[in-house]
């Protein structure tokens, strides 16, 4: 009984140390700032998002990747700002890119769920419902990231248009 206790722990410490590489392997692929520099009325306007070395291992997984509560087995802090605003301080500037229905004021965060070193889901979460509004697929091709249009699963939670597109690497905000 005590070997079979020994060999069962000895496998639980191996299966975390390999979601812990994975999650390091698939960081390295991801992480940093991608940039968009698009017109907004009329007005140059720099986009961008930092995938953050806050990385998790859901301790929650599914075969699917999606994680039985839906975060994904493998998911990272994701920040947005605008025009060279501090990412981190968003609540300052009220920079984001959702707009919430009746300004209902829903607590959310977002994460990115890393699926691939190709693939990836942002998800908008709420903390009042523990449910995901929405989802933004994103395909990455060498430094370029591509956010695809996605529609929300809340009625009138909208995502702004400006935030799809693709976004490339870069050292500096």
């Amino acid at each position: 009984m005590f070997r079979f206790i020994l060999i069962l722990v000895f496998l639980g410490i191996n299966i975390y140390a390999d979601d812990k590489a994975k999650i390091k392997e698939l960081y390295k692929q991801w992480g940093g700032i991608y940039v968009k520099d698009m017109q907004i009325n009329e007005k140059s306007v720099r986009l961008g998002f930092l995938i953050d070395d806050n990385c998790y291992v859901n301790e929650h997984q599914s075969a699917d990747g999606e994680g039985n509560d839906g975060m994904g087995n493998f998911y990272c802090s994701i920040y947005y700002s605008k025009d060279g605003k501090d990412f981190l301080d968003w609540w300052k500037h009220n920079i984001d890119f959702v707009t919430e229905p009746q300004d209902q004021n829903y607590a959310t965060t977002r994460i990115i769920s890393l699926i691939s070193k190709q693939n990836a889901v942002i998800k908008v979460y709420s903390m009042e419902f523990a449910n995901d509004f929405c989802n933004i697929k994103v395909q990455k091709q060498g430094e370029n990231i591509t956010l695809e249009k996605t529609e929300c699963k809340l009625d009138g939670f909208i995502l702004h248009d400006e935030v799809f597109g693709t976004y490339t690497k870069s050292e500096k905000w």
